[in-house]
């Protein structure tokens, strides 16, 4: 695959130093590490890599260490805040501000007035006009829905 040459190596190196760090820190998840207790090097680095199966050249190992350090940290700063038993996990996403109640009443649909729509000289451009655009055209019969159907078969 070739990469743009206007790619940072920052751009280039950001799914190997993904993988990496989330192995290297997946090593690490069953004790409780701290981000100085054990060093993050190139060789470090560099087994992590085989056990995915990647092979980095040593400076491309060097070049990852600073990020891999700071998810690190990042990791350790989440394992270290505090949770209660009360704190519910997140488990459905709900956009809804807390107290906000839908108004649950149904209506009947009624779309937007479309304006004026007209059949175009060339009934090939009918290929890009809009599902309303083309529900208008019906709906002043200008075109049948049959013959709708068939103008993208």
């Amino acid at each position: 695959m070739k990469m743009k040459p206007n790619k940072t190596l920052c751009n280039r190196l950001l799914l190997p130093i993904t993988a990496v760090s989330c192995l290297t820190l997946g090593a690490f998840m069953g004790r409780q590490w701290r981000a100085d207790e054990a060093p993050i090097t190139p060789a470090v680095v560099a087994e992590a890599a085989k056990i995915i199966g990647l092979d980095f050249s040593p400076a491309k190992c060097d070049s990852m260490i600073d990020e891999l350090v700071r998810a690190r940290e990042n990791y350790v700063r989440m394992r270290t805040a505090p949770l209660s038993n009360q704190v519910v996990p997140a488990l459905e996403f709900n956009p809804l501000p807390v107290g906000f109640s839908m108004d649950m009443k149904r209506l009947p649909f009624k779309a937007s007035p479309q304006g004026k729509v007209t059949l175009p000289a060339n009934r090939e451009e009918l290929a890009f006009y809009s599902i309303t655009q083309l529900a208008e055209l019906i709906r002043t019969r200008q075109i049948k829905f049959g013959r709708a159907d068939k103008i993208f078969h």
